[in-house]
């Protein structure tokens, strides 16, 4: 009997009510404690950066993922690396994950994908929110901010932001 299973049976017996929301939960918990067991999947690769760049369809995303690898190169001091398919990352960090698993991940890096520019800069922004009314047309997450283009921000800003994400990575990870 699978982990599934006998969860419904035993939920089932102690009348339980939405014994299958319940399973179906347990099974989400088991699924992710699973992947944290598997690890990331994106990985530094040897895939040359300027190429992968040069092969971004869109001329205006092109142009301003240039545009950040000059200033990701020049801010951070770091060689870029291509991290999976599609992100260039400057920099690693280690961290254990929740089962005990050391990863290892970017310290710093965007991604020219099709609907926006992503930048990774969650310690930059967390040390440095104030910064954002300033910054310009974008949108956040977590851990990103999504520009469409560079012309809708104000590039100064975005120094600011990635030197505050630079300064807050190397204080936590050394």
């Amino acid at each position: 009997m699978n982990r599934q299973n006998a969860l419904t049976s035993v939920l089932a017996e102690a009348k339980v009510p939405h014994a299958s929301i319940c399973c179906i939960l347990f099974s989400r918990y088991i699924l992710s404690e699973t992947m944290s067991m598997v690890g990331l999947k994106t990985r530094a690769t040897n895939s040359n950066v300027e190429a992968f760049i040069d092969a971004v369809a869109h001329p205006v995303r092109k142009a301003d993922a240039f545009v950040l690898l000059d200033l990701y190169k020049q801010i951070t001091g770091l060689k870029p690396v291509m991290w999976g398919p599609s992100i260039v990352g400057f920099g690693e960090y280690s961290y254990i994950t929740k089962v005990g698993k050391e990863e290892t991940f970017l310290r710093h890096g965007f991604s020219p994908r099709k609907q926006n520019l992503s930048l990774y800069l969650k310690a930059g922004m967390e040390l440095a929110p104030d910064l954002l009314p300033a910054l310009g047309k974008h949108k956040t997450s977590k851990a990103c901010l999504y520009i469409n283009k560079l012309a809708d921000i104000q590039i100064d800003v975005l120094t600011v932001l990635i030197a505050k994400d630079v300064e807050a990575m190397e204080k936590k990870y050394g």
